[in-house]
């Protein structure tokens, strides 16, 4: 997680992904940006995760251990099926 100040003062919080010369990609909780470097006045990265406070306090331990085993795994989940194949 970074913290991106730009030069006309905004502030941007996300993950950075892909970089090159020129462009700097910030992914934030709701979109993907992608920010030329000249606009960029500082980078800075922070412990400051982007999944909310809180919000594995109400889930069972089991239901927690659930969702970590799946967000490890390799597989998605199955779709579920739509209202029209089950007819």
């Amino acid at each position: 997680m970074s913290v991106v100040v730009l030069t006309d003062g905004r502030i941007i919080t996300g993950v950075i992904g892909n970089q090159t010369e020129q462009t700097v990609a910030i992914q934030t909780a709701k979109e993907q940006l992608i920010v030329r470097r000249d606009e960029i006045d500082i980078i800075s990265e922070t412990t400051q995760s982007l999944m909310p406070d809180g919000l594995l306090d109400q889930m069972s331990e089991a239901d927690v251990q659930k969702l970590l085993a799946y967000l490890q795994s390799r597989r998605q989940a199955p779709l579920p099926e739509s209202a029209e194949a089950k007819e």
